[in-house]
């Protein structure tokens, strides 16, 4: 985003994004100071350390007497270290030039220290012109080594040059090495964006329109996949409903049959009972299950007649045999007996038990 500019100076510093990385030429020091502080100024407000590399167009008081007047906590700012101003003479290069990675990693260095402080990044403006002036090769390393370092950290670049003390040679290969330049002629301001800023703003555009197609196709998708689910999760619903209706019938139907009933696995552990069964028995399953009561012992005390039920139920499938068992009140009974293998192998049991005038039980 850039910022907007209006007769007055600039208005949205604050919404630059992380990266940003231009470049301002500028007529007179008022010029220079009415688009560093605001510059600064949304910084601070946003909670960013500020770095203002100060040359020899501007003093440090001209610096701090114009920060003052728009930031009143100027001075606890700078007691805090939230901003540092450094002051720089011009500097003169007899042919040794500092080394442009190691000149922009002391940046990086700044900008580590001042996230370990709890800043979430950090602003740094000054002026590159002596470097321009003495190397144009060693200019342009240091440019393309602070743009990619602003675009892959934290921190945002404002480099500044005299208009009057640079070549038209000078203007084109600052501007080049930028995102946008930023001048001021006549009183008015004007952003002219680099041919690589606006293709590269270009290759975003289309590559935000193509994931927003993207991403419009997969919400389709979503829609379609979440649809079969919900209508999944419908069918699946009325299935266990309609199951539930069919196993409380089924256990109605169970509950109410006048015969004893008994359902075991393969294993011959009993799983589930009718009424009749728990009446005639003389205790529910629950308590039979937890005592451990054998009760095929309690109702077939012989032993051979014991070992006939156990033969009759291992053999048979659907045929009815009589054995004698005792009741609960000790007499013995007559019973018949049926088992029927079910197609997952466990076992089905039905029973009959009646009582005679004489005692006795037949069925």
């Amino acid at each position: 985003m850039l910022p907007e500019l209006t007769t007055t100076g600039l208005q949205v510093m604050g919404d630059l994004p992380w990266g940003s990385h231009f470049c301002y030429f500028y007529e007179t020091k008022q010029d220079l100071i009415e688009v560093s502080v605001p510059f600064f100024q949304a910084g601070l407000d946003n909670h960013e350390f500020c770095l203002w590399n100060v040359h020899a167009s501007v003093t440090e008081a001209d610096v701090l007497q114009a920060l003052r007047e728009s930031i009143p906590a100027l001075d606890r700012h700078l007691a805090e270290g939230a901003m540092e101003i450094v002051v720089h003479r011009a500097p003169l290069f007899d042919g040794d030039f500092p080394e442009p990675r190691a000149s922009v990693r002391y940046l990086d260095e700044k900008l580590e220290d001042a996230l370990a402080r709890g800043y979430v990044g950090m602003r740094v403006a000054g002026s590159p012109t002596c470097l321009q002036k003495a190397s144009t090769e060693h200019f342009r390393q240091f440019e393309r080594e602070l743009g990619r370092s602003a675009a892959n950290h934290g921190m945002i670049a404002l480099c500044q040059f005299p208009e009057a003390e640079s070549s038209a040679a000078e203007i084109l290969d600052a501007a080049r090495t930028h995102q946008f330049v930023i001048v001021r002629r006549q009183g008015e301001w004007e952003i002219i964006q680099t041919p690589e800023f606006i293709g590269a703003s270009a290759e975003i555009t289309k590559l935000n329109e193509q994931l927003e197609h993207r991403v419009e196709e997969r919400t389709r998708a979503l829609e379609a996949v979440n649809e079969k689910l919900r209508k999944e999760i419908a069918r699946r619903e009325q299935v266990e409903e309609d199951l539930r209706r069919q196993k409380e019938l089924l256990q109605s139907i169970f509950d109410h049959v006048p015969l004893m009933m008994k359902y075991s696995d393969k294993d011959g552990r009993i799983q589930i009972v009718n009424r009749e069964w728990e009446r005639v028995i003389g205790r529910p399953l629950e308590e039979v299950v937890k005592s451990g009561v054998d009760v095929l012992v309690e109702r077939y005390p012989d032993p051979v007649e014991r070992q006939r039920v156990l033969d009759f139920t291992a053999n048979s499938n659907g045929e009815w045999a009589d054995f004698k068992a005792i009741g609960r009140d000790g007499r013995v009974e007559d019973t018949s007996w049926a088992v029927a293998r079910l197609p997952m192998e466990p076992r089905f049991a039905s029973g009959r038990t009646s009582a005679n005038a004489s005692g006795r039980s037949r069925s």
